[in-house]
Protein backbone atom coordinates (compact mmCIF):
# COMPACT_ATOMS: atom_id res chain seq x y z
CA UNK A 1 0.00 0.00 0.00
CA UNK A 2 1.43 3.42 -0.73
CA UNK A 3 1.52 5.62 1.61
CA UNK A 4 2.49 9.64 1.46
CA UNK A 5 5.45 10.57 4.04
CA UNK A 6 7.12 14.03 4.96
CA UNK A 7 10.84 13.58 4.75
CA UNK A 8 13.25 13.99 7.12
CA UNK A 9 17.12 13.78 7.09
CA UNK A 10 18.74 11.69 9.32
CA UNK A 11 21.80 13.27 11.54
CA UNK A 12 23.81 11.70 14.32
CA UNK A 13 23.60 13.18 17.93
CA UNK A 14 26.16 14.88 19.06
CA UNK A 15 26.48 15.38 22.95
CA UNK A 16 26.43 13.15 26.03
CA UNK A 17 23.04 11.74 27.37
CA UNK A 18 21.42 12.23 23.99
CA UNK A 19 18.34 10.37 23.10
CA UNK A 20 16.62 10.56 19.45
CA UNK A 21 15.44 13.56 18.98
CA UNK A 22 13.42 15.06 16.09
CA UNK A 23 13.59 19.23 15.49
CA UNK A 24 14.07 21.36 12.44
CA UNK A 25 13.22 17.79 9.82
CA UNK A 26 16.10 16.00 10.58
CA UNK A 27 15.83 12.79 13.19
CA UNK A 28 19.00 12.83 15.51
CA UNK A 29 19.79 9.46 16.35
CA UNK A 30 21.86 8.34 18.86
CA UNK A 31 22.98 5.22 17.87
CA UNK A 32 24.87 6.28 15.21
CA UNK A 33 28.28 7.95 14.40
CA UNK A 34 28.09 9.36 11.35
CA UNK A 35 25.50 9.62 8.31
CA UNK A 36 26.91 6.96 6.14
CA UNK A 37 25.79 4.47 8.52
CA UNK A 38 22.12 4.86 7.51
CA UNK A 39 22.35 4.97 3.90
CA UNK A 40 21.05 1.74 3.19
CA UNK A 41 17.97 2.14 5.22
CA UNK A 42 14.22 4.09 5.33
CA UNK A 43 13.65 4.73 9.25
CA UNK A 44 10.22 4.82 9.93
CA UNK A 45 8.06 4.31 12.76
CA UNK A 46 6.57 0.73 13.38
CA UNK A 47 3.06 1.40 12.92
CA UNK A 48 3.77 1.78 9.23
CA UNK A 49 4.86 -1.60 8.64
CA UNK A 50 1.85 -3.36 8.86
CA UNK A 51 0.37 -0.47 6.36
CA UNK A 52 3.08 -0.68 3.82
CA UNK A 53 3.50 -4.50 3.84
CA UNK A 54 0.06 -5.67 4.55
CA UNK A 55 0.98 -7.35 7.55
CA UNK A 56 2.50 -7.21 11.00
CA UNK A 57 6.30 -8.20 11.60
CA UNK A 58 5.96 -10.50 14.17
CA UNK A 59 3.75 -12.66 11.26
CA UNK A 60 5.85 -12.17 8.74
CA UNK A 61 8.30 -14.63 7.39
CA UNK A 62 11.77 -15.17 8.37
CA UNK A 63 12.87 -13.59 5.16
CA UNK A 64 10.77 -10.61 5.06
CA UNK A 65 12.12 -10.17 9.26
CA UNK A 66 15.24 -9.88 7.87
CA UNK A 67 15.20 -7.86 5.41
CA UNK A 68 12.19 -5.64 4.56
CA UNK A 69 12.79 -3.33 1.53
CA UNK A 70 10.73 -0.07 0.36
CA UNK A 71 10.43 1.63 -2.25
CA UNK A 72 10.98 5.39 -1.74
CA UNK A 73 9.73 8.19 -4.82
CA UNK A 74 10.10 11.50 -5.18
CA UNK A 75 7.87 13.32 -7.93
CA UNK A 76 9.23 16.54 -9.06
CA UNK A 77 7.83 19.58 -10.39
CA UNK A 78 7.31 17.80 -14.21
CA UNK A 79 6.02 14.66 -13.02
CA UNK A 80 9.24 12.82 -13.13
CA UNK A 81 9.64 10.03 -10.46
CA UNK A 82 12.54 8.74 -9.09
CA UNK A 83 12.91 5.83 -6.34
CA UNK A 84 15.09 3.96 -4.26
CA UNK A 85 15.05 1.16 -2.17
CA UNK A 86 16.18 0.61 1.16
CA UNK A 87 15.64 -1.54 3.84
CA UNK A 88 13.34 -0.58 6.62
CA UNK A 89 14.54 0.06 9.44
CA UNK A 90 11.92 1.17 12.86
CA UNK A 91 12.63 3.84 15.52
CA UNK A 92 11.04 5.84 18.09
CA UNK A 93 11.10 9.08 19.13
CA UNK A 94 9.38 11.87 20.58
CA UNK A 95 7.25 13.51 17.31
CA UNK A 96 8.23 10.76 15.02
CA UNK A 97 4.95 9.68 14.23
CA UNK A 98 3.98 7.36 11.22
CA UNK A 99 3.73 10.89 8.70
CA UNK A 100 7.40 10.88 8.77
CA UNK A 101 10.04 8.88 7.02
CA UNK A 102 14.06 9.76 7.10
CA UNK A 103 16.95 8.89 4.99
CA UNK A 104 20.48 9.89 4.91
CA UNK A 105 21.42 12.92 3.26
CA UNK A 106 23.17 10.85 0.44
CA UNK A 107 19.90 8.76 0.10
CA UNK A 108 17.96 12.33 -0.15
CA UNK A 109 20.53 13.41 -2.68
CA UNK A 110 20.18 10.09 -4.93
CA UNK A 111 16.10 10.82 -5.36
CA UNK A 112 16.66 14.63 -7.39
CA UNK A 113 18.86 15.50 -10.08
CA UNK A 114 19.59 18.72 -9.55
CA UNK A 115 19.02 18.76 -5.58
CA UNK A 116 15.43 20.01 -5.37
CA UNK A 117 14.69 17.05 -2.83
CA UNK A 118 14.81 18.85 0.46
CA UNK A 119 14.02 17.90 4.28
CA UNK A 120 10.31 18.50 4.35
CA UNK A 121 9.21 17.51 1.12
CA UNK A 122 6.64 14.88 0.03
CA UNK A 123 7.68 11.28 -0.59
CA UNK A 124 5.53 7.97 -1.60
CA UNK A 125 6.90 4.60 0.56
CA UNK A 126 5.64 1.21 -0.89
CA UNK A 127 6.78 -2.09 -0.93
CA UNK A 128 10.09 -2.59 -2.19
CA UNK A 129 12.03 -5.22 -4.48
CA UNK A 130 14.91 -6.90 -2.41
CA UNK A 131 16.65 -7.70 -6.28
CA UNK A 132 16.33 -4.02 -6.81
CA UNK A 133 17.99 -2.92 -3.28
CA UNK A 134 20.87 -5.53 -3.83
CA UNK A 135 21.14 -4.27 -7.38
CA UNK A 136 21.81 -0.25 -6.86
CA UNK A 137 23.34 -0.84 -3.28
CA UNK A 138 24.45 2.22 -1.65
CA UNK A 139 27.25 0.27 -0.21
CA UNK A 140 29.64 -0.28 -2.84
CA UNK A 141 31.12 -3.45 -1.71
CA UNK A 142 28.07 -4.98 -1.87
CA UNK A 143 26.70 -3.35 -5.28
CA UNK A 144 30.16 -4.62 -6.78
CA UNK A 145 29.62 -8.44 -5.67
CA UNK A 146 26.31 -8.46 -6.14
CA UNK A 147 27.01 -7.42 -9.97
CA UNK A 148 30.05 -9.31 -10.37
CA UNK A 149 27.41 -12.22 -8.94
CA UNK A 150 24.89 -11.77 -12.03
CA UNK A 151 27.47 -11.85 -14.57
CA UNK A 152 28.76 -14.86 -13.20
CA UNK A 153 25.08 -16.38 -12.87
CA UNK A 154 24.72 -15.15 -16.73
CA UNK A 155 28.20 -16.73 -18.30
CA UNK A 156 27.21 -20.15 -16.17
CA UNK A 157 23.96 -20.00 -17.89
CA UNK A 158 25.25 -19.25 -21.40
CA UNK A 159 27.97 -22.04 -20.87
CA UNK A 160 25.23 -24.59 -19.76
CA UNK A 161 23.28 -23.80 -22.84
CA UNK A 162 26.21 -24.34 -25.00
CA UNK A 163 26.91 -27.84 -23.12
CA UNK A 164 23.49 -29.02 -24.18
CA UNK A 165 23.42 -27.80 -27.38
CA UNK A 166 26.79 -28.87 -27.96
CA UNK A 167 25.40 -32.38 -26.43
CA UNK A 168 22.64 -32.71 -28.31
CA UNK A 169 24.48 -31.77 -31.73
CA UNK A 170 26.67 -34.87 -30.31
CA UNK A 171 23.92 -37.40 -29.81
CA UNK A 172 21.66 -37.28 -32.92
CA UNK A 173 24.66 -35.94 -35.42
CA UNK A 174 27.27 -38.85 -35.39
Amino acid sequence: MKKELELLKILPAKGENCGNELREKCLFLDNISSMGEMDEFAVLQSSLYKKIFDKELKSSSRWRKLLSVVKVTYTDGNGKKTSIHRAFRSESCQGFDGSYVALSPHSIRLLSTDGEVKAGAKVTVDKGCWLTFYLFHPDRAVLVSTWFGVIGLCFSLIAFVKDIVDWIAQAFCC
